[in-house]
């Protein structure tokens, strides 16, 4: 079944979150004091390591590898601290 799901997100330089196979994330934003990352999923999919990565505005970025994909940019309520995200399948 394909639906929209949320996974929570921290703010470290690289986690990984366990999507099912084929899953597109959509966003990620604050909602309330958690990060969280939208994506479409199909539900019948076996779970597959999905990394991401997060860069602060300034900060050194690494060389990703190739199939890494822009997520979102993440403006931090009350701090004006702003994240970029990127994804890649393991």
């Amino acid at each position: 079944m394909r639906t929209i799901f949320k996974y929570p997100v921290n703010l470290e330089d690289m986690q990984v979150i366990r999507l099912p196979r084929f899953s597109a994330p959509l966003s990620i934003q604050q909602q309330g004091e958690a990060l969280q990352m939208w994506a479409l999923v199909d539900t019948e999919q076996p779970l597959q390591d999905y990394l991401l990565h997060c860069y602060g505005t300034g900060h050194t970025v690494a060389e990703l590898p190739i199939g890494h994909e822009f997520i979102s940019t993440v403006q931090l309520a009350g701090g004006g601290l702003v994240f970029h995200f990127f994804g890649f399948y393991a």
